[in-house]
């Protein structure tokens, strides 16, 4: 992992998903939740990206072994983003964001148990380091809580490790950017068109000024965030993806503590630093863990 691009990327993504849950939470107060939350933001992702798609002179066909690979890693994608989004109803957006990332270690148990991988100790290191930074993080709002939240967090994570590993060792993180997230946006909405109907959910947002936001917030998670992402994983792998990725958390902290003047606690201080050392860990062993 001599090159800092990858796991720039990969910070890159994770300060954006930290960014984006405040402001997706916004449209909830005026008839939103989790399941439009993903099917609009897919709506006005997959134009940008078509258009992305065209300016590289990509064509939207694939083979069919390509698009079987695309079927089963939309399992892992499409339930992620409705059962965190969802989630957000019923557990602050920091809480929720703390058991989402069950997934670093969600990844490890499945890389060991189903591709039989040994970790080297600086892995193994800061993965506990960044699991427990997390803790630490949203340790304030873990009383209180929703079960049904908690069960949607945590099955968000578990969903997004195996959308992480497969994406990894399937090969389609090779894939152009915008042409596998042109794919996983448009199985996303139709998995979401199909919930909001079967729910009787659907809505069209009536304050005029959510529909920018709406249109911000696609662009910054489905376009930039998760190529940034993709990008990212394909050269640094499964593990050291996740763990970098714990910048997500760290982020959502850093915006509350500056934009919205929430104060820092001693625990939330110490779970910053775990996180900065588990990926400074990463960042100097030099080496790819996967």
């Amino acid at each position: 992992m001599n090159d800092l691009r990858y796991p720039g990327m990969v910070i890159g993504s994770a300060v954006l998903y930290g960014i984006i849950p405040s402001l997706m939470k916004i449209t909830f107060s005026y008839g939103g939740n989790g399941i439009l939350s993903t099917l609009y933001s897919c709506l006005f992702a997959l134009p940008v990206l078509y258009l992305w798609m065209r300016m590289e002179k990509l064509s939207l066909r694939v083979s069919p072994a390509i698009l079987k690979k695309l079927a089963v890693l939309s399992l892992g994608t499409c339930p992620t983003s409705i059962l965190l989004y969802l989630s957000y109803s019923y557990l602050p957006v920091g809480m929720a964001t703390t058991l989402h990332f069950i997934y670093p270690i969600a990844t490890a148990v499945y890389l060991f148990v189903f591709f039989h991988e040994r970790f080297t100790a600086a892995s193994l290191t800061a993965l506990l380091l960044a699991f427990a930074g997390v803790l630490c993080l949203g340790f304030s709002q873990m009383t209180g809580s929703a079960l049904l939240g908690v069960a949607l967090a945590v099955s968000s994570g578990l969903t997004w490790a195996f959308y992480i590993v497969y994406l990894d060792r399937s090969g389609l993180s090779a894939l152009p950017a915008c042409q596998l997230n042109f794919y996983m946006a448009l199985a996303n909405l139709i998995s979401s068109a199909v919930l909001s109907l079967v729910t009787g959910c659907f809505a069209v947002y009536s304050a005029a000024f959510i529909w920018p936001l709406v249109i911000l917030t696609a662009i910054l998670q489905r376009v930039i965030a998760n190529a940034l992402f993709q990008i990212g994983l394909s050269g640094t792998k499964a593990l050291t993806t996740s763990i970098l990725s714990t910048f997500e958390p760290l982020t959502s902290i850093f915006v509350g503590a500056v934009f919205l003047r929430e104060s820092l606690t001693a625990m939330q201080m110490l779970g910053i630093l775990m996180i900065l050392i588990a990926i400074v860990i990463n960042l100097s062993s030099g080496r790819r863990a996967s």
